[in-house]
């Protein structure tokens, strides 16, 4: 299951693997039964842990029609049978350990089936219903009901990309307790920047163009195709010292389907442009109207949009390390306010106050440093100018970039009117911050009053919603505070210190309950999509002949140690089988579960030895290499945060450091920010403010919002059956 090969038969991958020995891995069959007892146990291994479970949260996301659903969990007290999962479920990254004492944190796969009707809601409902039900499958196959019944009410966390909204709220018929949703916050982060783009101003028509177009094809998807590019590019990266890149194009399933592309471009309009210009003159009738249409719409009169591009990628890599902070697998879910205040503020620092337009180290600089010199390119009997002019002495280039800038100016603008919709003071991102440390609960400062004051309505807010007596848990989490503060002074993050902290405190237990709910809130599903990357090459013919088993149970048995662990477990012993005698491995527990299930037979595992085994490895050349795209990226991050972090005076410098006509652009930017800030358009005020009162309903009224949404399914289920057939 980890090779990484193409097999299309059972032989050649034993061959692969075994050398000569051709019976070291036996047969189909064999296999076939060792994975489905794998999987088996992975199974009765979740029920166990579920049964130490004090809390749950549940996870979805869909690819076409399969569904995938996790669970996680908080154990307090793990049981003595399970004390060898720690030994691998680390490293497997199913298991966090908070603490040596606890408390542990568990994740796990419960379901990964295809819809067997509908993908709607109600579809969707039922398969999360039917996986948690399996989950609490005993080992007998009937459905431990005491475990069932504990699941249900105490399920509280969902999370999700926010593809299915009202799924949480429809299944509460189910989870009486699920009321703590989580909108992943990169999806969330991602929808915020797509949703910023105006229909039909300047920036959405260059960003179809240079980017994200489709009918007809952008530049990034033309430049893919074009022989011409490769050819060009290829005879001049050792002249440019450029790194070639082969793929310009964009994948919008990607966080960073903007980013790339257009850090791409931004580095090679030469390149690019000289390409455009052969095409144009080309055979091909199809390519010479579409490298026209380039020429036509990034030259002349509309040159100012290749500048508009370049300050599209600064945003746009600004945009990405937004994003990357909470597409991790365990983001820092008391940050995501502070990030998205960081990001804000970079915005305004580079863009608002114009100071991009002194770093050269940027895209922009690089894309300014372009367009400096003006270039002529033939297009059909006359030519076309590319470039803005001498900004130093002419008044019109200055111009067109000052109207570039704004342009980008009402961006961020726009970004920051959806800021109120996708980071909202009562979403629950923002009520579960209230746990960051050090906290405002323990400062003495007046000036901090405001903030404690906002702090103690959030953890008001959580404990009524888990219908906590408010009164005994904040006087336990007061307690608990000294402690979790110390811990995180001492080096632990947020999650360890409250997690070791709680576990100190036996006897509070209404402030370990309101603890329990900030160790299992979780802001990412990053995991689940990461686990579909994997799930393509498992669901696929090659796959199938070779392995016979359900798709889930290849899934389920991912969550095994890996091949490597599996190695430092049986170097331990000569023996695995003789092993059983000498302690609790998870090679042990197999083979006793194997026997129960399949029978006494014999079982052998030989690997062979890396081809390249032996062999040293030649040290890397210390000689440097073409500019690559992380070179420049790491030059470009070093110049932007060293203007975020300097003081007015130092960034007043700057500017009169800067070329005399950028110079002035930024100073008159810097002058006119606080006296005539740039406003949102009209049209994203007006969507911000319709979809605001219904967001701000179902966060701050989730009872109802449940209610509402379980009476409409019940509704959809009545009309379904009694429709005649």
């Amino acid at each position: 299951m980890e090779t990484s090969g193409s097999f299309h038969s059972f032989d050649v991958l034993r061959d692969a693997l075994g050398g000569e020995d051709r019976k070291a891995l036996e047969s189909h069959w064999h296999c076939k039964r060792l994975v489905s007892t794998m999987a088996q146990y992975e199974k009765d291994l979740t029920h166990r842990l579920l049964r130490d479970g004090a809390v749950f949260r549940l996870q979805a996301d869909g690819l076409e029609r399969t569904y995938q659903v996790e669970i996680g969990t908080v154990i307090w007290s793990l049981s003595s049978d399970l004390e060898h999962v720690l030994a691998h479920g680390e490293q497997a990254g199913w298991l966090e350990v908070l603490g040596p004492r606890g408390p542990w944190i568990v994740e796990r796969i419960i379901g990964m089936q295809e819809f067997p009707q509908r993908m709607d809601c109600d579809g969707k409902v039922t398969m999360l219903e039917a996986c948690v039900r399996r989950a609490c499958l005993s080992a007998s196959g009937e459905v431990d009901t005491k475990l069932h019944q504990h699941v249900r009410d105490q399920t509280r966390v969902w999370c999700s990309d926010g593809a299915a909204s009202q799924v949480p709220m429809t299944a509460s018929a189910s989870f009486p307790g699920l009321v703590f949703h989580a909108w992943d916050e990169a999806h969330s982060a991602q929808r915020l920047c797509a949703n910023a783009l105006t229909d039909g101003d300047e920036i959405s028509i260059t960003d179809q163009l240079l980017v994200t177009g489709k009918k007809p094809y952008s530049l990034a998807k033309f430049l893919i195709t074009s022989m011409v590019f490769r050819k060009t590019a290829g005879d001049a990266q050792l002249a440019n010292q450029i790194a070639f890149v082969k793929n310009v194009g964009w994948a919008p399933q990607r966080f960073n389907s903007r980013a790339r592309p257009y850090a791409r471009e931004s580095r090679r309009w030469e390149l690019i442009f000289d390409a455009a210009a052969t095409e144009a003159r080309g055979d091909n009738r199809d390519r010479r109207i579409l490298a026209r249409r380039y020429l036509t719409e990034l030259g002349g009169a509309n040159r100012s949009r290749l500048l508009l591009g370049g300050l599209l990628a600064d945003l746009s890599a600004e945009h990405y390390t937004w994003v990357a902070t909470g597409d991790k697998r365990y983001p820092g879910a008391t940050t995501v306010q502070s990030w998205a205040d960081a990001f804000l503020t970079r915005l305004d620092v580079l863009f608002t106050k114009g100071m991009i337009l002194t770093l050269p180290h940027t895209y922009t600089g690089a894309t300014l440093k372009f367009l400096e010199t003006t270039r002529y390119y033939q297009l059909d009997r006359g030519v076309q100018p590319v470039g803005i002019g001498d900004w130093k002495t002419d008044r019109n280039a200055s111009n067109s970039i000052k109207v570039v800038l704004n342009h980008v100016k009402v961006f961020v603008a726009n970004m920051k009117e959806y800021m109120k919709l996708y980071r909202p003071e009562h979403s629950w991102l923002h009520a579960f911050t209230a746990f960051r440390l050090p906290s405002p609960l323990s400062a003495s400062d007046e000036a901090e009053s405001a903030a404690s004051a906002s702090v103690t309505a959030c953890l008001r807010r959580i404990a009524n919603e888990a219908k906590l007596p408010w009164a005994k848990a904040c006087c336990e989490l007061r307690i608990m505070l000294p402690r979790a503060e110390t811990y995180y002074l001492n080096g632990f993050h947020t999650r360890a210190a409250w997690g070791r902290a709680a576990a100190e405190w036996l006897g509070l237990t209404s402030g370990r309950r309101v603890v329990e709910l900030f160790l299992v809130w979780k802001t990412s599903s990053g995991n689940l999509e990461r686990r579909f990357r994997r799930f393509r090459e498992i669901r696929c013919p090659q796959r199938a002949q070779l392995l016979d088993v359900s798709v889930e149970n290849c899934v389920v048995v991912e969550q095994a140690p890996s091949s490597q662990i599996l190695r430092k477990l049986q170097s331990s012993c000569s023996d695995a089988r003789a092993s059983r005698h000498k302690g609790g491995s998870y090679i042990q527990h197999v083979l006793k579960l194997h026997e129960k299930l399949h029978g006494n037979g014999s079982t052998r595992i030989r690997r062979a030895e890396r081809r390249d085994a032996g062999a040293k490895r030649q040290p890397a050349s210390g000689r440097a290499g073409p500019g690559t795209e992380a070179a420049f990226g790491r030059k470009r991050e070093a110049a932007i945060a060293d203007v975020a972090a300097a003081s007015p005076s130092r960034r007043a410098r700057m500017i009169s450091n800067a070329p005399p006509g950028l110079s002035q652009v930024a100073q008159e930017a810097t002058e006119a920010s606080p006296e005539n800030p740039a406003s949102a358009s009209d049209a994203v005020v007006a969507r911000v403010a319709k979809r605001y009162g219904p967001a701000k309903a179902r966060d701050m009224r989730g009872v109802e919002a449940a209610a509402k949404a379980r009476a409409k399914r019940e509704e959809t289920v009545a009309q379904s059956s009694t429709r005649p057939r």
